[in-house]
Order: structure tokens, then C-alpha cells, then sequence
């Protein structure tokens, strides 16, 4: 019975390849010093404006648009370890020459460079995952990934907190220590898988021919992938709004305490991220990962709408829990399902396509919803985005039936929805 109860049971049984991307993961998310105080970086020691900042903060988030997609191209073509090794060298070197120059313009450019590269590595590391895990094995394998991120995120910026004013150049240069780890244990202890290590027991949609055709061609036979990457949008979008919204709710609600407890606020959502994965991770395994994106979206909405009724701090903790742990069935479901319905020699470039339809979100909730609270107040935020939760739900419901109902009509191949492999 204990052993039943056991949450680290969860991730019994995989690969030591995986356990090793896992360590990897969280001492490469330690090490990301730079991005988190890149703003401050910016205006506090480059001495730019916050509006030239802002450019250039952004500049970098859409780095990982290229950066990806150049990631899970080369992913699909040559070894996945190797791509995933040389990205992190390019990056630690990347980082580690700002250090080195004293022009302002060019240690920018070294940044987004280094994000770059960064983004390059995801679908790589992806990839590995999948090529290393059976299909039982995903949902517990990918939680793993997250958790090593969360892992190394709740402590690691907490670190260059510590080390931006008096010692900033140690922010750089641990970072690129860290890639360096990170290259040496996957270079060492990861295996190197030749071809997916599970048959599909299907008859492929895709020819020989559209094995070697573009992306866009297989995407275009697989509709449903790009259909779930679109409808994911809506929840990064609504996802967005803890670091844009919030902060402005809760100073509009808690006036001068509002950064405080908003600080308070990151840390239950990292907190309950780090307890309740693996229990989540574990009681959710027997769902489809499309349903469980259906139960996050639940969650999404149920959490982020509290807001709107909350009058204390102990409700907006309460909210925040609920939808933290949609975020964890989010994270833990996205690319499992991305993975499944991808043919084996395209899965690097479909999981960066899906990742940069879905984080589409990320880049215009802010925008919009600024918009929106000019004109409504910070306050109707949260009804606005409990309806925007409903629809994508709603739409992810229905992507849930055409799935159910293709699987027991036995039409998978005709429709190009299951590559399960």
C-alpha cells in the first residue's frame, strides 16, 4: 500500500539515459541566470531606457522562434545528442563572451545569440525523450523533464538575485559552467539512439516520398496537430497573465504590499509545481494526454477567473494552486500528445512548430490584455480570460471526441491522427 503511495514510483522504470537528461535539465535551469534579470541587466548596467529594453527583452523571446525551428530541423536530420550538445556549447560560449567585451550593442547581440541556441536545444532534448521511452512510459518520462526544470528554476535564480549588483559577470559565467556540466554528462552518460526504439504498428499516412517532402506538407496530412498547437495558444495566453496581469491586480487590490505578496504567489506556484507533479503525474497516467489538456484548461479557468471574486490573500493563494496544477498537466501533456501524433522521422520539427503555435500566446497576452485593462479596468481581466478558457476548452473537447470517436470507428489511418510509437 505505501509502495502504491509512493509519488517517486511514478518514475520507476525508465532509462538511465532519461534520469541523465533529467540532472542535465535541472543544472542547465539552475544556471539560466541571464534571462530572468535581462531587464535589469539592460537598464541598471547597459544604462538603456525601459522602452529600449522592453525592444530588446523582446527581441530575445522571438530569437526562440528561429532558434527552434532550426533545432528540431537539424534534430530530424543528424544525431539528436550531438545537436543538443553543440547547441549548449554555442550558448555557454555565447554567454560567456559578453563577459569578455565592453560594447553594449555587442553584448546584446551575444544574449539573444545565446537564446538562440538555447531554443535550438528543446526539440532535441524532446526528441531524446521520446526515443528513449515507450508510449506507457512518456507522461512519466516528460513530467520528469518538468520537474527537473522547476527544480532548477526555484533555486537558481534566487542565486544570481543574490550575485546582479556587486558580482554580475559571475551571472554569465555560471551559466556557461553550467552548459558545460551538462554537455559532459550527456556526452558520457547518455546513450545515442540510432532509430526510434518502437515500431509503429500502423500502416504511416506518409510515403517515402513526403519522408523526404517539407514540414508543412506532413503538417498539412496530420491537421490535428496543428489544430491542438492553435488551441494551446489560448491557454499560454491566459497562462501569460500570472506575470503580466497579476502583479497590477494585486497592487490594485493590496496597494504598496502588491509586489510583496505577488512575490509570495511565486513561490506556492513553485511550490505546489514541485509537490504535486509526480502525484499528479501518477494519478493522471491512465488518461489521454488530450483529455488531461482538457482537465488544464478546467483548472486554467477555474483559477485565473478566482481572481476576480478574490478579497483576501488566502483566496488568491487557493486560486493559484488550481491553476498551477493545471500548468503541471499542461506541461506534462503537451508534448507527449505532440510526439504521438508525429511520424518518427518529423518529431523534432513538429514539436518546435507546435511549441512556437502554442507560445504565440505568451507573445501577444500581454499586449492585448494591457489593451483591454486601459479600457476596462485591471479588475474585468479575469471574467475576460475565464471566457476565453471556456472556448478553448470547449475546442480541445471537441478535438478530444474527433480523436475518441476516429479510434473506435478503427479510421487512424486514414484521418493520419495515431503515430503512437
Amino acid at each position: 500500500m505505501l509502495k502504491k503511495l509512493n509519488m517517486l514510483d511514478t518514475y520507476a522504470g525508465l532509462s538511465r539515459s532519461v534520469y541523465i537528461l533529467f540532472v542535465a535539465r535541472a543544472v542547465t535551469a539552475f544556471g539560466s541566470f541571464v534571462l530572468p534579470f535581462l531587464s535589469l541587466y539592460l537598464t541598471i548596467k547597459l544604462g538603456y531606457s525601459k522602452e529600449v529594453a522592453g525592444l530588446y527583452v523582446t527581441l530575445t523571446s522571438i530569437s526562440s522562434i528561429p532558434g527552434s525551428l532550426i533545432g528540431g530541423k537539424l534534430s530530424d536530420r543528424y544525431s539528436k545528442k550531438k545537436v543538443l550538445m553543440l547547441s549548449q556549447a554555442l550558448s555557454g560560449f555565447s554567454v560567456l563572451a559578453v563577459v569578455f567585451t565592453e560594447v553594449a550593442i555587442l553584448k546584446i547581440f551575444l544574449i539573444v545569440l545565446s537564446s538562440v541556441f538555447v531554443a535550438a536545444s528543446y526539440p532535441a532534448i524532446d526528441v531524446l525523450v521520446a526515443e528513449f521511452t515507450s508510449n506507457e512510459q512518456r507522461k512519466s518520462a516528460y513530467s520528469l523533464m518538468y520537474l527537473g526544470l522547476n527544480l532548477g528554476f526555484s533555486v537558481g535564480p534566487s542565486v544570481a538575485g543574490f550575485l546582479f549588483y556587486k558580482h554580475t559577470n559571475f551571472i554569465f559565467g555560471i551559466e556557461a559552467f553550467t552548459m558545460l556540466l551538462s554537455i559532459i554528462l550527456i556526452s558520457y552518460m547518455v546513450e545515442e539512439p540510432s532509430k526510434p526504439r518502437h515500431h509503429c504498428d500502423v500502416h504511416e499516412l506518409v510515403n517515402k516520398n513526403d519522408e523526404n517532402g517539407s514540414t508543412l506538407k506532413i503538417l498539412y496530412k496530420t491537421p490535428i496537430v496543428f489544430a491542438f498547437a492553435f488551441i494551446s495558444t489560448f491557454y499560454t495566453f491566459s497562462y501569460s497573465q500570472f506575470s503580466f496581469s497579476l502583479p497590477l491586480h494585486l497592487d490594485y487590490l493590496f496597494s504598496d504590499r502588491g509586489s510583496y505578496y505577488f512575490g509570495l504567489l511565486m513561490t506556492v506556484n513553485g511550490l505546489s509545481v514541485l509537490i504535486f507533479t509526480p502525484s499528479i503525474t501518477k494519478f493522471t497516467n491512465k488518461f489521454s494526454p488530450i483529455l488531461n489538456m482538457v482537465m488544464a484548461g478546467v483548472l486554467y479557468g477555474i483559477g485565473f477567473g478566482m481572481y476576480y471574486i478574490t478579497v483576501n490573500f488566502e483566496l488568491c493563494m487557493i486560486a493559484t494552486v488550481i491553476w498551477t496544477i493545471g500548468e503541471i498537466l499542461y506541461s506534462t501533456n503537451f508534448t507527449v500528445y505532440v510526439v504521438s501524433k508525429s511520424p518518427p522521422d518529423f518529431r523534432g520539427r513538429f514539436i518546435s512548430v507546435a511549441i512556437i503555435v502554442s507560445r504565440l500566446g505568451f507573445f501577444v497576452g500581454p499586449v492585448i490584455m494591457g489593451g483591454f485593462m486601459h479600457s476596462f479596468g485591471t479588475r474585468q481581466i479575469w471574467p475576460a480570460i475565464f471566457i476565453v478558457m471556456i472556448v478553448s476548452t470547449l475546442a480541445m473537447s471537441f478535438l478530444y471526441k474527433l480523436e475518441d470517436k476516429s479510434r473506435n470507428s478503427m479510421v487512424e489511418d486514414q484521418a493520419g491522427i495515431f503515430y503512437d510509437c
